[in-house]
């Protein structure tokens, strides 16, 4: 039975973090423990959105989605509004063993349904310019192109209509 998709709960927030930190730690190849790099990460506020998702997220219009295998979660994406008309996709994180089965590919599908059906007409994303390049070409087979380049950060910014 494939993965459930469904919406983030409170319940959910823990694992979500620990997820995105760990699959992190996997793609970046930190060499730190999952755990010492969540408690950095929390040191340093950077998961404040998910922390907050519930007024972050959903409560400024946008939505957060979880995968979830057999109780486990697997899988995280999420869709905030930016500015009028465009939303950002965020924190799209899918463990190892899920990746290349459509489940990443179904997730962002949701999200665009749900932007447009919320009255955006593009959505944009910012991701690694250079370890992420499976993820960039992941992205551009699903419609999006690259518009921007932000050199101090090494990132590259990409979007799509809606």
């Amino acid at each position: 039975m494939p993965a459930a998709i469904r919406p983030l709960e409170a319940a959910d927030i823990p694992a979500a973090k620990r997820l995105i930190v760990a699959v992190a730690c996997e793609i970046y190849n930190w060499g730190v423990p999952v755990d010492e790099m969540a408690r950095r990460f929390d040191d340093r506020g950077e998961l404040r959105d998910v922390d907050e998702a519930l007024t972050h997220y959903f409560g400024r219009g946008g939505l957060f989605l979880v995968a979830v295998d057999d109780g486990r979660l697997v899988g995280t994406a999420g869709v905030r509004p930016l500015e009028a008309g465009v939303c950002e996709l965020k924190r799209m994180w899918l463990l190892k063993e899920y990746r290349g089965r459509r489940l990443g590919y179904t997730l962002v599908r949701q999200l665009q349904a749900f932007a447009r059906q919320a009255g955006f007409h593009t959505m944009r994303l910012t991701t690694d310019l250079e370890v992420q390049q499976p993820a960039i070409a992941f992205y551009r087979r699903l419609g999006f192109r690259e518009v921007a380049v932000i050199p101090e950060k090494n990132d590259v910014i990409m979007e799509q209509a809606l």
